[in-house]
Protein backbone atom coordinates (compact mmCIF):
# COMPACT_ATOMS: atom_id res chain seq x y z
CA UNK A 1 0.00 0.00 0.00
CA UNK A 2 1.65 3.24 -1.59
CA UNK A 3 0.74 6.32 1.31
CA UNK A 4 2.24 9.62 0.42
CA UNK A 5 4.66 11.07 2.33
CA UNK A 6 2.60 14.03 3.88
CA UNK A 7 0.11 11.21 5.33
CA UNK A 8 0.17 11.54 9.38
CA UNK A 9 1.69 8.54 10.86
CA UNK A 10 -1.15 6.28 11.11
CA UNK A 11 0.45 2.92 11.90
CA UNK A 12 -0.23 3.23 15.54
CA UNK A 13 -4.19 3.84 15.04
CA UNK A 14 -6.31 1.10 15.30
CA UNK A 15 -7.59 -1.02 12.32
CA UNK A 16 -11.17 1.28 11.53
CA UNK A 17 -9.42 4.55 11.78
CA UNK A 18 -6.37 3.21 9.48
CA UNK A 19 -9.22 1.81 7.20
CA UNK A 20 -11.00 5.13 7.29
CA UNK A 21 -8.21 7.08 6.30
CA UNK A 22 -7.37 5.18 3.60
CA UNK A 23 -10.45 4.61 1.56
CA UNK A 24 -10.38 9.06 1.88
CA UNK A 25 -7.27 9.24 -0.28
CA UNK A 26 -7.16 5.81 -2.73
CA UNK A 27 -9.34 5.93 -5.11
CA UNK A 28 -12.37 3.25 -5.73
CA UNK A 29 -11.41 0.06 -7.38
CA UNK A 30 -9.91 -0.01 -10.65
CA UNK A 31 -8.70 -3.11 -13.05
CA UNK A 32 -5.36 -2.84 -11.65
CA UNK A 33 -6.15 -1.78 -7.93
CA UNK A 34 -8.83 -3.56 -5.33
CA UNK A 35 -8.91 -2.55 -1.89
CA UNK A 36 -9.45 -5.97 0.27
CA UNK A 37 -12.88 -6.27 1.56
CA UNK A 38 -13.49 -6.73 5.62
CA UNK A 39 -15.25 -10.12 6.85
CA UNK A 40 -16.67 -10.85 10.05
CA UNK A 41 -14.80 -13.16 11.90
CA UNK A 42 -18.03 -15.99 11.61
CA UNK A 43 -17.32 -16.49 8.25
CA UNK A 44 -13.96 -16.91 7.76
CA UNK A 45 -13.64 -20.64 7.31
CA UNK A 46 -16.27 -19.99 4.62
CA UNK A 47 -13.77 -17.44 3.06
CA UNK A 48 -10.54 -19.34 3.33
CA UNK A 49 -12.55 -22.82 2.02
CA UNK A 50 -13.77 -20.53 -1.25
CA UNK A 51 -9.59 -19.26 -1.53
CA UNK A 52 -8.71 -23.04 -1.42
CA UNK A 53 -11.18 -24.06 -3.87
CA UNK A 54 -9.79 -21.12 -6.42
CA UNK A 55 -6.58 -22.34 -5.73
CA UNK A 56 -5.55 -18.61 -3.74
CA UNK A 57 -2.51 -18.69 -1.38
CA UNK A 58 -5.03 -18.21 2.04
CA UNK A 59 -6.42 -15.34 4.08
CA UNK A 60 -4.87 -13.51 6.41
CA UNK A 61 -6.94 -13.21 10.19
CA UNK A 62 -6.83 -9.45 12.25
CA UNK A 63 -7.77 -8.83 15.27
CA UNK A 64 -10.35 -5.66 14.87
CA UNK A 65 -9.01 -3.91 17.38
CA UNK A 66 -5.10 -4.69 16.05
CA UNK A 67 -2.33 -1.92 16.02
CA UNK A 68 0.07 -2.29 12.93
CA UNK A 69 3.44 -2.78 13.84
CA UNK A 70 6.00 -1.63 11.76
CA UNK A 71 8.52 -4.32 10.40
CA UNK A 72 7.28 -6.91 12.96
CA UNK A 73 5.18 -9.83 13.21
CA UNK A 74 2.35 -9.55 15.68
CA UNK A 75 -0.29 -12.49 17.12
CA UNK A 76 -2.88 -10.35 16.42
CA UNK A 77 -2.35 -10.81 12.40
CA UNK A 78 -2.46 -14.51 11.11
CA UNK A 79 -1.63 -16.01 7.94
CA UNK A 80 -3.32 -18.97 7.15
CA UNK A 81 -1.88 -20.60 4.29
CA UNK A 82 -3.72 -23.08 1.62
CA UNK A 83 -1.06 -25.69 1.01
CA UNK A 84 -1.33 -28.47 -1.65
CA UNK A 85 0.59 -31.58 -0.84
CA UNK A 86 2.28 -33.56 -3.60
CA UNK A 87 4.28 -36.90 -3.89
CA UNK A 88 7.73 -36.69 -5.35
CA UNK A 89 10.91 -38.48 -5.50
CA UNK A 90 14.57 -37.48 -3.30
CA UNK A 91 16.62 -38.32 -6.38
CA UNK A 92 19.76 -36.76 -4.58
CA UNK A 93 21.66 -33.96 -2.71
CA UNK A 94 22.82 -30.84 -3.03
CA UNK A 95 26.36 -30.06 -2.21
CA UNK A 96 25.01 -28.63 1.36
CA UNK A 97 22.78 -31.60 1.89
CA UNK A 98 19.74 -30.10 0.59
CA UNK A 99 17.21 -32.93 -1.16
CA UNK A 100 16.76 -32.95 -4.91
CA UNK A 101 13.39 -33.36 -5.55
CA UNK A 102 11.33 -35.05 -9.32
CA UNK A 103 7.66 -35.46 -9.93
CA UNK A 104 6.80 -38.43 -10.61
CA UNK A 105 7.43 -38.12 -14.44
CA UNK A 106 10.80 -37.41 -13.87
CA UNK A 107 11.22 -33.44 -14.51
CA UNK A 108 12.74 -31.38 -12.07
CA UNK A 109 10.06 -30.98 -8.84
CA UNK A 110 13.01 -28.59 -6.88
CA UNK A 111 14.79 -28.23 -3.72
CA UNK A 112 13.77 -29.23 -0.41
CA UNK A 113 15.20 -27.85 2.46
CA UNK A 114 12.28 -28.10 5.29
CA UNK A 115 12.38 -31.23 7.23
CA UNK A 116 12.67 -32.98 10.59
CA UNK A 117 16.48 -33.95 11.57
CA UNK A 118 15.84 -37.25 11.90
CA UNK A 119 14.28 -37.08 8.36
CA UNK A 120 17.46 -35.81 7.02
CA UNK A 121 19.40 -38.02 8.77
CA UNK A 122 17.03 -41.08 7.15
CA UNK A 123 17.45 -39.54 3.51
CA UNK A 124 21.35 -38.81 4.07
CA UNK A 125 22.33 -42.50 5.18
CA UNK A 126 20.30 -43.50 1.82
CA UNK A 127 22.55 -41.65 -0.24
CA UNK A 128 25.68 -42.13 1.53
CA UNK A 129 25.66 -45.53 0.29
CA UNK A 130 23.81 -46.06 -2.54
CA UNK A 131 21.38 -43.86 -4.81
CA UNK A 132 18.38 -45.27 -4.41
CA UNK A 133 15.30 -42.56 -4.75
CA UNK A 134 12.99 -42.18 -2.03
CA UNK A 135 9.41 -41.35 -2.87
CA UNK A 136 8.22 -38.87 0.18
CA UNK A 137 4.71 -36.43 0.23
CA UNK A 138 5.69 -32.80 0.47
CA UNK A 139 3.15 -29.98 1.34
CA UNK A 140 4.04 -26.69 -0.68
CA UNK A 141 2.40 -22.86 -1.52
CA UNK A 142 2.05 -23.73 -5.09
CA UNK A 143 4.25 -23.97 -8.23
CA UNK A 144 6.92 -21.17 -8.97
CA UNK A 145 6.57 -20.39 -13.16
CA UNK A 146 9.71 -22.24 -13.52
CA UNK A 147 7.30 -25.76 -12.35
CA UNK A 148 8.98 -25.95 -9.07
CA UNK A 149 7.35 -26.54 -5.50
CA UNK A 150 7.35 -23.22 -4.39
CA UNK A 151 8.58 -23.31 -0.74
CA UNK A 152 8.37 -27.89 -0.31
CA UNK A 153 8.27 -29.02 3.04
CA UNK A 154 8.58 -32.91 4.10
CA UNK A 155 5.54 -34.41 5.30
CA UNK A 156 6.48 -38.03 5.38
CA UNK A 157 8.32 -41.52 3.78
CA UNK A 158 5.59 -42.75 1.22
CA UNK A 159 5.49 -46.87 0.84
CA UNK A 160 9.12 -47.07 2.09
CA UNK A 161 10.85 -49.00 5.27
CA UNK A 162 12.06 -45.27 6.77
CA UNK A 163 10.09 -44.04 10.10
CA UNK A 164 6.52 -42.63 9.65
CA UNK A 165 5.92 -38.61 10.20
CA UNK A 166 4.69 -40.09 13.97
CA UNK A 167 7.96 -41.33 14.83
CA UNK A 168 9.82 -38.06 13.36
Amino acid sequence: MFVPYYAPHISEDERSERRRYIRAIVPLNTTTFAKVGVIDGAHSRQLFNLCCSQSLEGVVLKRKDSLYHVGKRSDTWLKVVNYAFTEVWITGLTQNGDWLLEFGDGTPAGICELAPPLAWKTVYRNFEGRSQPIKVRVKHRSLTKGGYLRTPAFINFINSPYPSTDSL
